[in-house]
């Protein structure tokens, strides 16, 4: 089951561009012209991010940056899902469906479509935690469960394969992504280019800090960016 922001030297992210091509009446973006000067990421300062944390309806999804490509994933063996046990939301509408079968009674699909997606927000903002771990350097592991013990689902990401437009590794005790997207025609047309720095930090107190940046190029306005820091606050039973 998937659970489907200004630019401050905490990121230590800083994005160029150089926009306009000699002769030419629509601005174009190049692979060459975005320059990307982060520092370098290592495998030595490493966080121990290891803890349980409440998701807040927000941090299983946040994890899905540590994926170069999740369209692809499966190919590239970089993301995988156990399923344990339904969820609460889950099991409400599979007894739902199953009522309504046996009694040959259909009652309104809708309602009942909306009263999942209403406990679905409540269990994964007040009653879902996250336990991440990270058994190996280029390995997380993130289980969904709750408040009261109970398991649902792992999901475990694998960055080892790397390239020039996805980046994984740490600095200054942040475990950092970094990837750069292209959308768009073929050389010589237009495109959008899209590039993302996450940072994943444990607090002294022990809660998780997330630290997503995006900057956003456009063939026809100006760069765009912005910054999201949430925090994840570490779970006591």
């Amino acid at each position: 089951m998937a659970y489907r922001t200004f630019f401050t030297g905490k990121a230590c992210l800083t994005l160029l561009v150089f926009i306009g091509l000699s002769g030419c009446s629509i601005p174009t973006i190049f692979d060459h012209q975005i320059t990307w000067n982060t520092p370098y990421l290592n495998q030595t300062e490493c966080p121990d991010l290891d803890g349980t944390y409440q998701n807040r309806g927000k941090l299983y999804g946040l994890l899905i940056h540590l994926v170069r490509n999740i369209q692809r994933s499966d190919e590239e063996g970089t993301y995988r899902s156990i399923k344990y046990a339904p969820t609460p939301p889950e099991e409400y509408m599979r007894t739902y469906k199953e009522k309504s079968m046996s009694s040959n009674v259909f009652a309104n699909s809708s309602l009942s479509d909306k009263e999942y997606e209403r406990k679905k927000t409540i269990f994964l903002r007040e009653q879902s935690v996250i336990t991440i771990k990270r058994p190996a350097p280029f390995v997380i592991e993130a289980t969904l469960g709750d408040k009261m013990g109970r398991q649902y689902q792992k999901s475990i990401y694998s960055f080892e394969n790397q390239s020039s437009q996805f980046k994984v590794g740490c600095y200054r005790g942040a475990l950092v992504t970094q990837k750069i997207y292209t959308l768009g025609g073929a050389e010589f047309t237009p495109v959008t280019k899209h590039a993302y720095e996450t940072q994943y930090r444990k607090l002294a107190n022990g809660d998780l800090e997330v630290t997503h940046t995006s900057r956003d190029w456009w063939k026809d306005k100006p760069p765009e960016s912005s910054t999201a820091v949430d925090v994840f606050k570490l779970y006591h039973p």
